[in-house]
This record gives structure tokens, sequence and C-alpha cells, in this order.
């Protein structure tokens, strides 16, 4: 059917759709339209909107006759969930014929549809309903930070919750007062979450996730044991229009983020011996901080249960 103005009218000529990846990609809808002046004419002189580049201006103030930036895809009916429908006019070309103009309109949107994505709900794995979602993902870089140490081979393993409070065994890898400098393994963790700013603003979301910095994992995390990661940054920034990415950082630890600290003196600052090539005893300890629920990131909807997943496992299904 054609779209008719007040001095211009519209016809369909083609769409096409290209359906981009879950993962971070991008879904589009090219449409052409065909735009015929149908006002009144001066003899002699071309209709006008013909002529480029202000022709176009005047066809999109012409009321009906062309979808503008920012205008979404018609949704296909009553209650559907298509990732078309989430896609909004992002660019309008046009190109002169003879007595015409053709136009081009781009939708597009960072939303896939999915009838096969999984949840992850509260640990619990189930099936997602049919509906539009935004991906997440997941990157792994391995690292390493330098750390004294007067012991090796201990007997009793860095904890997850809190400092030792026994010392830690094993025997001496550096003789008297100075300790030696030994690597310890990290891992670290930066996992991206796709957000819509128009649903949530990047206000809400910064003061959402900066309340996870500094702190340690009060639940099992991407699979990691509680209190084994620090949560090291929060980030969001633009990817295409109103869609942001917000970037997570942690880091797991060998030691679980702890330092081997020897037993200090009655003086309270030089190291207590047991004899001269040898240190009193040696403890785990870290800095004190506090913990939170790192899950809590994801919410609590089914969109979350599938960002959840994702980060997880890789896959949405």
């Amino acid at each position: 059917m054609p779209n008719i103005g007040t001095n211009y009218t519209s016809h369909r000529v083609s769409t096409t759709v290209q359906e981009g990846s879950p993962y971070f990609g991008k879904s589009s809808i090219t449409v052409v339209y065909r735009v015929n002046w149908t006002g009144a004419t001066v003899p002699g002189s071309p209709p006008p909107g013909i002529d480029l580049p202000y022709g176009l201006d005047a066809v999109l103030a012409d009321a009906g006759v062309l979808p503008k930036i920012d205008t979404a895809f018609p949704a296909p009916g009553s209650g559907s969930s298509t990732w078309q429908e989430t896609a909004l006019v992002r660019s309008i070309t046009a190109a002169p014929q003879q007595q015409y103009i053709d136009v081009s309109v781009v939708y597009d949107t960072m939303y896939f549809y999915s009838a096969t994505a999984k949840r992850n709900m509260s640990g619990t794995v189930s099936a997602a309903p049919a509906d539009v979602y935004l991906p997440a993902r997941t990157v792994y870089q391995s690292a390493r930070r330098s750390a004294n140490a007067w012991r090796g081979n201990w007997t009793t393993n860095p904890p997850a919750g809190s400092d030792s409070t026994t010392d830690i065994g094993g025997s001496m890898i550096s003789p008297g007062k100075t300790p030696q400098r030994i690597d310890v393994a990290q891992m670290k963790i930066r996992m991206k979450l796709l957000v819509d700013t128009a649903i949530q603003t990047p206000t809400d979301i910064t003061a959402a996730a900066i309340a996870y910095v500094g702190k340690r994992n009060s639940d099992v995390f991407l699979g990691w044991p509680i209190g084994s990661l620090v949560c090291d940054s929060a980030s969001l920034t633009q990817v295409d229009h109103e869609f942001y990415e917000l970037s997570m950082e942690y880091t797991w630890d060998e030691w679980n983020h702890h330092n081997q600290t020897p037993e200090t003196a009655p003086d309270g600052v030089s190291i207590k011996m047991a004899s001269a090539t040898n240190v009193f005893a040696v403890f785990w300890k870290r800095e004190n901080r506090a913990s939170v629920a790192f899950n809590d990131i994801f919410g609590t909807g089914d969109a979350g249960g599938v960002w959840r997943y994702m980060a997880e496992n890789g896959v949405y299904y």
C-alpha cells in the first residue's frame, strides 16, 4: 500500500534482512522506498523533492511518507516478540532518478531473538522464554604478580575466606629475615554485558556496577569459588547508538590474594626469629575486603538469567 502525504507518495520497492550473530553482532533491515511528487507542479520545473540534497528534507517533513530516524520497525502483531521490532531507523539514503527518488531506510539492533536460549537463575539452569535478549561474553587473560615468600611446600593453603591464624608450615626457602621473590599466578577475568541505555540510564548502570569494585565474591561466580575473586574495576563504553558495553573486571589469585607475612617480634616492627636462619612463624594475610554477591549484577529477570548463562558457558543455548 502506498504511503500518501500532502505532496509525496512512497511505495515500498524491496526489503532486505541481515541477521547478525548474537555475540555483539548487529541485525539490520533495509527497506527501499520509491518516492514520487504528487503535489502541484510548476511547468518547466522539476518536481520539488527530487533535487538532492535538500529534497530529502522536504520528503521527510511530509508526514507519513517515510519513517524518520529512531522510528521503530513495525511489530508484526499484538503480543509479538521479535528482534525486528527492536530495530530503529539509523540511516536514510536517497538517490535521484528521473522523476522520483529511491530512498533506502536502514533499521538495526543489537538484540537477538531466541526460542531455545537457556538461563541461569540463582544457580538453576532452565529454558528461557522465547524472547529478545542482549548478549554477554567473558574474556580470560593469565597474569602474575611478584610476592615475598619465606616458606615453600607449605602445609596450609591460602584460605579463601579469611586470614590464617596458624603457621602455614612448609620449609624455609630464604635464609634469615630477607624473603625470596616469587611469581604468583593470576587470572584476569573481564565480563562484558551489552546493555540498552534506553531502558537503564548510564548513571543507573554505573552506580550499580561500582558497588562491586574492591569487593570479594560472596557467591560462586562464573564457576569460581566463594572469596576467590576480587572485582578490580567497572567501565561503560558506548558501542552503537543506545547500546553500551558494561565491562566488569575481576582477578583470581593463586594465593587467594594473600601474602606470606612473618610474625613480628615484641617490638611490633622486626621479624620474630626461631633461629638466625629461620623465622619463627609465617601466616597468610590479605587486605580486609567486604564481600558482595557478584551474581546480583545480572538482575533477577529472564534477560539477566540469559546473560549469566552466556557469561558462564559462552553459548546462549
